[in-house]
């Protein structure tokens, strides 16, 4: 379930980028006024390590602000980058395939 205050923020490129990350980390830290972040990536087939990590550092940040993030979408070898890196506890999800 998703809280009633809250944003989807999507990716509409099939890379996911770690100079993506930061425009889209950018972009959510000026919108201040929502509590939860959804970040969907569904028609990214591909991501790295350093977008994921990005996106670590941005739910941090959020959280001091008593924001937070979540991932969905998560598919292909973008799911497969997440899985291996073990970042379900970093970056919880909502609706990703299992």
């Amino acid at each position: 379930m998703i809280a009633s205050n809250h944003t989807i923020v999507g990716h509409a490129g099939s890379h996911f980028s770690y100079s993506d990350a930061c425009n889209l980390a950018e972009q959510v830290k000026a919108d201040a006024d929502t509590g939860l972040v959804v970040i969907e990536l569904s028609r990214v087939e591909d991501t790295s390590t350093a977008a994921l990590a990005r996106l670590v550092l941005l739910r941090r940040e959020l959280l001091r602000s008593n924001r937070d993030l979540r991932i969905s979408g998560l598919v292909g070898r973008a799911l497969n980058v997440f899985a291996v890196n073990r970042l379900e506890a970093l970056l919880p999800t909502v609706g990703t395939p299992q």
